[in-house]
């Protein structure tokens, strides 16, 4: 039988100076379609004017050509950082346009899309400093925080800004999901989506999810103590060799220096799924989380003492991940550090440093995806 799948579009409103932002963007797309759109029947198509815009002659200016996808979209995503971007026939820029455009949509219609607006506050070098364009940035946001009541979200890294979107897209669109035909549904209608999961089971849900995502961490973390162990001992050997004076032969050095890449080959390979384990129930445990709060408020089911329980669980995962990710970006740069003495350390050393990566990333994301969800305790 065929399953109906909804779909939302997400427009994105850009300057071209955080392309690598809008590539981001793409790929946490993608994943909430594998994860938060699998489980909700829906599916997120990202909206940009360099795919999805028809190539043609515009009457007066090529942003005529553009603005009707920002007339289809169910949410506007706008990022600015250091440049605005050129004039249109309308506003200082395209992306202003865009948002005024937007903006318009949700003054008539409050139901027809949901608009999330970041700025970037990574420092800028001084050589590429423009200020007549920051100057029309600060412009704009004063514009729009002071005279449109925007609450506008800032990042510092891309990193961040993806843990923000993870959280911030899927409570977008559960606002959306509010309005359903003629009628508009109830807050409690929100949280019933899934097959009516109460609050007992959103607590088994995330108590499941934290308690696996942490087994995985602690994989990780006893497989990074093994492989430390492993290089201290090799290194040891070596140095036993050479206290008489004597150098060690070459094939003692590449005998020694097979086994090494032999056990960093072996770590890579251990944590590769406890990576993945790790981030997929961590991404489930919030989602669960933040059920929880909604019901918990709706219902007025639990004690404030309940909830600062919860806040505190989530302070101390929270300072956890933060300890992983300075233990693990020291790890990677020892990694680094290793010298190129083979071809077979090299390609193990970029094993391990790719999948270290990896966890990084993840760890960050979920880092920022914690204190979005932690803002939910103070903002509900």
């Amino acid at each position: 039988m065929p399953t109906k799948i909804t779909q939302y579009k997400i427009f994105l409103a850009t300057p071209s100076d955080v392309q690598e932002e809008r590539e981001k963007i793409k790929r946490v797309i993608e994943e909430l379609n594998l994860t938060f759109g699998k489980r909700n029947g829906l599916r997120l198509e990202l909206v940009k004017w360099e795919t999805h815009s028809i190539p043609g002659i515009a009457q007066n200016n090529p942003q005529e050509l553009i603005n009707p996808l920002v007339d289809s979209c169910d949410i506007f995503v706008g990022i600015l950082w250091k440049k605005f971007g050129s004039p249109t026939d309308k506003a200082e820029s395209g992306t202003e346009e865009e948002f005024h455009r937007a903006y318009e949509r949700f003054k008539e219609n409050s139901s027809s899309l949901r608009i999330l607006f970041y700025f970037k506050n990574t420092a800028v070098s001084i050589d590429d400093i423009n200020l007549e364009q920051i100057q029309k940035i600060k412009n704009f946001k004063k514009d729009v925080t002071e005279n449109k009541k925007l609450l506008y979200g800032s990042y510092e890294t891309i990193e961040e800004l993806s843990g923000k979107l993870r959280v911030h897209i899927p409570e977008s669109i559960d606002e959306l999901k509010c309005y359903e035909n003629e009628g508009v549904v109830t807050d409690m209608d929100i949280v019933k989506s899934e097959n009516e999961l109460g609050l007992l089971d959103y607590v088994d849900q995330m108590e499941e999810s934290i308690n696996l995502s942490l087994t995985a961490l602690n994989q990780i973390t006893d497989a990074t103590n093994w492989v430390s162990e492993r290089i201290k001992s090799k290194t040891n050997e070596i140095e036993a060799l050479t206290l008489g004076g004597s150098m060690p032969g070459r094939k003692t050095i590449r005998s020694y220096l097979i086994r090494v890449s032999k056990n960093l080959n072996t770590y890579a390979n251990r944590i590769d799924p406890e990576i993945t384990l790790f981030y997929d129930n961590f991404e489930k445990a919030m989602t669960a989380l933040s059920n929880n709060i909604k019901i918990s408020k709706i219902d007025l089911i639990v004690e404030e003492e309940d909830f600062k329980q919860l806040e505190c669980s989530l302070d101390d995962l929270i300072g956890n991940i933060s300890l992983a990710i300075t233990e693990m970006v020291g790890f990677e740069n020892s990694i680094n550090e290793l010298p190129k003495l083979s071809k077979e350390l090299n390609s193990a050393r970029n094993n391990v440093s790719n999948k270290l990566k990896k966890l990084i990333s993840n760890l960050r994301i979920s880092y920022a995806m914690a204190l979005e969800v932690k803002k939910a305790f103070i903002n509900d």
